[in-house]
């Protein structure tokens, strides 16, 4: 696709990204909480860029800009024994398609709150600000959702300043892999004709990132960090095996659409349920693989 349409972006994330209930969509996150060696990338990633406290901040498919709110009210930055707490100064901004999810998240703070972070929005490929403006600009987990990815990172790269740095993550082959083999036997379970949602991340995936990104910005100015490990859910661990559930819920529309079928909880439950429930009777644990990178460049 060589011109972007950006009302197919926002139907593609729609389709790929904003599925299932509230609950369903926070377990798809909360899920990496479970992981193991525990790791924070949002803190992480701060950490590492060094942040002094007056950089112009660009986060794009900010979503309810939490991690943007968290710098201004402060928070802790960095990993283990290099985490420091942190209160950013300067400016903040988030990009979202969705202004709906943004306003939710307004809604539960107070007017000088809600001030001190700019929300806009608007789509990664047609990023609404001139040349130049900010001095880092990061996009986590979302650049496989565009239609045309060399198209958003130049758009990021136009609005950063000379000297200034992109945040780009993204997910490897080997993320989630038992995540996506239910999804397969979802699908044949359901008695629709359905296929199994695609791998989001596949356009984009650490794999083929890294030689996009190396083709564009050179291998001396890239740094990459990858985070290998496991989603772990112990035995009599309720609440764990329910995030896990739910996790799977978030993907009912991608599968189903506007179809109504009675028997998806019969579905996730006799396949996924039953699966986590006997590996924890017999090894005393269920265990999903963690595959995910940060580039900063």
């Amino acid at each position: 696709m060589s011109e972007l349409d950006p009302l197919l972006s926002k139907t593609i994330v729609e389709k790929q990204y904003l599925t299932g209930t509230s609950a369903s969509k926070a377990a798809r996150f909360a899920l990496y909480k479970l992981a193991r060696p525990e790791f924070d990338p949002y803190a992480f990633t701060m950490g590492e860029l060094g942040l002094q406290g007056d950089e112009s901040i660009l986060d794009l498919g900010c979503s309810d800009a939490e991690m943007l709110f968290n710098l201004r009210k402060g928070t802790t930055i960095g990993q283990n024994h290099q985490s420091r707490q942190y209160k950013h100064r300067g400016k903040l901004v988030g990009v979202e398609f969705d202004f709906g999810t943004m306003q939710i998240a307004r809604s539960n703070l107070n007017d000088d709150e809600k001030n001190s972070v700019s929300l806009v929005c608007g789509v990664v490929e047609d990023i609404p600000f001139p040349n130049n403006t900010f001095d880092i600009t990061s996009a986590f987990w979302m650049l496989y959702h565009s239609t045309n990815i060399d198209k958003a990172l130049e758009e990021m790269r136009r609005v950063t300043k000379p000297g200034g740095k992109l945040v780009i993550t993204t997910s490897g082959e080997r993320n989630k892999v038992r995540h996506r083999a239910f999804e397969a036997q979802i699908a044949e379970y359901l008695p629709c004709d359905v296929l199994p949602p695609p791998i989001f991340s596949a356009s984009f995936n650490t794999e083929k990132a890294t030689e996009l990104l190396i083709a564009k910005f050179g291998d001396h100015n890239i740094k990459k960090i990858r985070h290998l490990g496991a989603i772990i859910l112990k035995k009599g661990d309720e609440d764990a095996n329910l995030t896990y559930r739910l996790s799977m819920d978030s993907m009912r529309s991608a599968y189903l659409g506007d179809y109504i079928y009675d028997g998806w909880t019969e579905a996730v439950n006799e396949i996924v349920v039953k699966q986590i429930l006997a590996e924890q009777e017999q090894c005393g644990e269920f265990r999903e693989t963690v595959d995910r990178a940060i580039f900063i460049i």
